[in-house]
């Protein structure tokens, strides 16, 4: 007796494509609402740094050069004799900052300079 073979049923070729860039898809949209809330806000002079808590601006409130106080980096760097004071490395205020004190730079982090 003769049996025939069940005849092969036709299979979309891009049918396996679709699934992977569905399943690709979906993967990138939950990542990427994973990675909404990991942002550091930045302070309002658009510069940040977790381990510098800038506290306001130095000589006035929109100084670039911020007052900083206390965190685990910074902690070696404070003394109750002097303020530790933080600009951004690349900014003017720098120069102005040194001309008019006797700042001295005592670390740099991050593009950041501190006084």
């Amino acid at each position: 007796m003769f049996r025939a073979k069940p005849a092969a049923t036709a299979q979309d070729p891009l049918e396996g494509h679709s699934n992977a860039r569905i399943t690709a898809a979906i993967i990138l949209i939950i990542l990427g609402f994973l990675t909404v809330g990991c942002t550091e806000p930045s302070d309002e002079s658009g510069f940040s740094d977790p381990k510098l808590p800038l506290v306001r601006g130095y000589r006035s409130v929109d100084n670039a050069c911020e007052l900083t106080g206390e965190s685990a980096y910074t902690i070696n760097f404070l003394d109750d004799s002097a303020d530790l004071v933080t600009c951004p490395t690349w900014h003017a205020a720098v120069a102005s900052l040194i001309a008019r004190t006797d700042a001295f730079v005592v670390a740099q982090t991050n593009g950041f300079t501190l006084f």
